[in-house]
């Protein structure tokens, strides 16, 4: 009974513990007085409030302007006989998680979006004192509940972790899918099988988030597939559960696709991201004023415009401006499929410059350390008031972002810092270890690995896409949490290695 009662109050201090570096994580929702939106948060949203319409009828607050898009009785296909503009059904992006959607609109039911923070906020430190508690336990030292607070609260205060757990898009789940890649593959013998299907469960929610961390764990699955073959310390059955990782995240696509089709009579359409980017950076762009019009792409559009800025290319309204969002449903869908047609031509004529091209973005999101989209910019505000039904509206006119007052600027500075003190640790910690083992260890490669992650990351999304800066800062967080988890201070009393802050997470 005395033994029940202890482990009883150490849970019980493992929960408070989690709850505290959680509302630690809240506090840039707190100041602007609502978790952030970003311009694509009401197209997750109305992608599950179409679904949920589509199969039960039942609408929502989000539903009006579903309602103009895909009105009832409306044709599914462009007739060949009768080519009518009007005819073409209206164009459902990929990329726009539906998954992520559906927790948007059960969180949109209670009149706000805080659920979704508080469940993110949670999520992010449980991912923190386990990682804590793991990485420690597989360096033979001890963990106190302290400590483990001790690394959240400075990672909510001096890194962007705080800014994406209050963030009302899937971004978070980058750095979690990350983290949990590297605990499935170097920690799984250190783990219990609570923890392990925490990160199995948090891994598969970001495949199923974002088809960027689909991405990216297939390549850090590939990574740790060719470790295994060179007998570093990974684990087979942590990789085969990464793998199944994928497979559920690229079900999940199709599962979309193949309802977006049913449901509309045209399949998702991806936005031509790689395009825009390289006719704003000039191989593609001298590519066009060479070939066209003779290539009839529809990118040709872009040669006589004023700007080739790669946002404004692939979001503007003005026909004038754009080669996506400004064109009809079936010169979006007609992008999208040129696209290859035009990356392949550009790389056959001007190979380097595309390479040049694509090393400079890469280079330049590693170096994005930017908080832009947590002040909304007066843009985003008009979207805001087209896209956004009351009382939601309402509620962001009021928040601090929308009034361009949230503190941003001391957190990106302190991320810079924070990160390169972190490179160092990091690098000094590898050192030490592989000098003493004279090995790889469970640690060392987890270490790596989250650099790895770092670096693909920045490919991924600076040279695939175009840099933004909230691509680099909604994972670079994990850098700072696993130098201060495996650095040799103390903070607090030792405890027994069963009490340690991780138990919470199994």
């Amino acid at each position: 009974m005395v033994g029940l009662q202890a482990e009883h109050k150490q849970r019980l201090r493992d929960v408070a513990a989690i709850i505290a570096v959680a509302l630690a994580l809240l506090w840039p929702a707190f100041v602007n007085g609502e978790p952030f939106y970003m311009a694509d948060t009401p197209s997750y949203l109305r992608g599950a409030d179409g679904a949920v319409h589509e199969l039960t009828g039942a609408s929502s607050a989000w539903s009006d302007e579903l309602q103009k898009r895909f009105a009832d009785g409306a044709p599914a296909v462009q007739s060949a006989a009768a080519p009518h503009a009007s005819a073409e059904p209206a164009v459902v992006l990929k990329g726009r998680s539906i998954y992520y959607g559906a927790l948007l609109y059960a969180a949109q039911w209670l009149g706000n979006f805080w659920a979704v923070a508080i469940l993110q906020a949670l999520l992010c430190a449980v991912a923190i004192m386990s990682t804590v508690a793991t990485s420690r336990r597989a360096m033979g030292r001890e963990t106190t509940r302290v400590f483990a607070v001790g690394v959240g609260v400075p990672l909510a205060a001096f890194t962007p972790m705080a800014y994406f757990a209050s963030y009302l898009l899937p971004d978070v789940f980058g750095g979690l899918g990350l983290l949990a890649v590297g605990h499935l593959l170097f920690f799984w013998q250190q783990q219990s099988r609570a923890s392990r299907l925490f990160w199995f469960a948090l891994l598969a929610l970001a495949t199923l988030f974002h088809t960027a961390n689909i991405l990216l764990v297939t390549l850090l699955a590939l990574a740790g597939a060719i470790g295994l073959a060179f007998r570093l310390p990974a684990s087979k059955q942590g990789l085969a559960a990464i793998a199944s990782t994928v497979v559920i995240g690229l079900l999940g696509q199709f599962a979309f696709s193949w309802g977006v089709e049913r449901a509309t009579g045209a399949a998702p359409v991806r936005p031509p991201f790689l395009a825009a980017r390289i006719i704003d950076d000039g191989p593609g762009y001298d590519y066009l004023r060479e070939h066209c019009p003779e290539i009839r792409l529809i990118f040709c559009r872009s040669v006589g415009f004023r700007t080739r800025e790669s946002a404004t290319l692939l979001w503007s309204d003005d026909p004038h401006e754009g080669i996506f969002q400004a064109l009809p449903p079936a010169g979006q869908r007609l992008a999208a499929a040129q696209q290859t047609a035009f990356l392949m031509g550009v790389a056959k004529e001007r190979p380097f410059e595309l390479i040049r091209s694509s090393a400079r973005a890469f280079l330049r999101q590693l170096g994005y350390f930017e908080l832009e989209s947590f002040n909304y910019t007066g843009s985003n505000n008009v979207y805001f008031r087209h896209k956004l039904p009351e009382p939601f509206l309402d509620h962001a006119r009021h928040s601090r972002a929308y009034q361009q007052k949230m503190p941003v600027t001391f957190v990106e500075w302190a991320t810079v810092a924070s990160v390169l003190a972190s490179l160092v640790l990091v690098a000094l910690t590898v050192r030490a270890i592989v000098r003493r083992e004279r090995k790889l260890t469970p640690v060392t490669a987890f270490l790596l690995l989250l650099v790895l992650g770092i670096l693909i990351n920045a490919a991924i999304c600076g040279a695939f896409s175009t840099p933004r800066g909230r691509y680099q800062m909604r994972l670079i967080w994990v850098l700072p949490l696993a130098a201060l988890a495996t650095c040799r201070v103390r903070i607090g009393r030792s405890e027994t290695p069963g009490a340690s802050a991780g138990a919470a997470a199994g």
